[in-house]
């Protein structure tokens, strides 16, 4: 069976639809997502959907290109009329003998070389389209606001909430370590901060609070990270001894010897790295749901270099 190619028309109408798909596809993400109106005269979704937001298909990004173009040209047309009204009314302040049939030719004066009732026309059109154009303008801008979501109704990632409910305040913990060389130690201290509104219970596993820092800290030299000598636990679910309550405002401290952690063996300058993160729970939520509670992350990092000499004095770590 020869092959017949399709006609111009069918085949215009299907490289635009795969260009305009092709269009979508590049589109961002966060262009794509669909803000359902709160006026169902604004949008075509908006009596199927309740308000929200979500991310939008080809086929549903299409349908409202489509509903918005219509609407939007349904919108330019009283704009139009009005502005043919103001120019129809303008030409006759200004030209008032336009239509009198009476007047002979020679006292009829051309305007930029056209007839009065020409140069009329043209202006009625021009500003009709002027008007059309500025009332598709309008909707769009009015279109977009009352699309938008309510910020205030909006967490950080952009989701809804349900009215009435508030966004529970994240832990804010600062972390201030100072560290210095004594003659046989290297001792760090390590201040933990509770900057939010309301207190929490921080974790002490893994932390110089609990003694066994495993991984929290990190120490180079010249550039070369120093292997870690001391403890590795492992353990079970935290119990609630292993959490301590650190109110609004307050500072909890704790303090350790990094020479018990790693070996020191040449002078030079070390970078001391705390880099977290901390794990806490609130207190209303602990006397809810006890240990069991979610806990929250909160990323820290402090840094400090220290320049060090005779080394070999220092003690060793001595794994149990």
């Amino acid at each position: 069976m020869p092959f017949s190619s399709p006609p111009p028309r069918v085949a215009a109408t299907w490289n635009y639809r795969r260009a305009f798909e092709r269009l979508f596809q590049l589109r961002l993400p966060h262009q794509r997502m669909l803000r359902l109106s709160t006026s169902r005269w604004m949008s075509s979704d908006s009596s199927e959907s309740q308000l929200g937001e979500r991310m939008m298909n080809f086929e549903e990004y299409r349908k409202l290109k489509r509903s918005l173009k219509w609407n939007v040209g349904v919108a330019g047309i009283p704009m139009g009329c009005i502005a043919v009204g103001i120019s129809s009314m303008a030409n006759l302040h200004f030209m008032l003998h336009i239509f009198d049939t009476l007047l002979p030719l020679e006292e009829i004066t051309p305007i930029i070389g056209m007839d009065p009732i020409v140069f009329a026309a043209v202006c009625g059109a021009a500003s009709g389209m002027v008007g059309f154009i500025l009332g598709g303008a309008f909707f769009n801008a009015v279109w977009k606001m009352v699309s938008k979501l309510p910020e205030a109704a909006k967490n950080e990632k952009g989701i809804e909430q349900e009215p009435g409910e508030e966004e529970e305040e994240k832990p804010t913990f600062s972390v201030t370590m100072s560290c210095h060389k004594t003659l046989y130690d290297v001792k760090c201290s390590f201040d933990y901060t509770n900057n939010a509104q309301e207190d929490y219970y921080l974790l002490k596993r893994n932390t110089p609070l609990d003694g066994f820092i495993s991984s929290c800290i990190t120490v180079s030299h010249e550039g070369n990270p120093l292997e870690y000598k001391g403890m590795i636990v492992y353990r079970k679910a935290p119990n609630l001894k292993e959490f301590v309550l650190v109110k609004s405002g307050e500072t909890v401290s704790a303090s350790v010897k990094l020479n018990d952690l790693f070996i020191f063996n040449s002078d030079g300058h070390y970078t001391i790295t705390y880099n977290g993160p901390l794990k806490c729970v609130s207190k209303d939520n602990m006397k809810a749901q006890s240990v069991g509670a979610k806990m929250s992350e909160v990323e820290v990092e402090e840094s400090t270099t220290l320049l060090m000499d005779n080394t070999v004095l220092l003690s060793r770590p001595c794994r149990r």
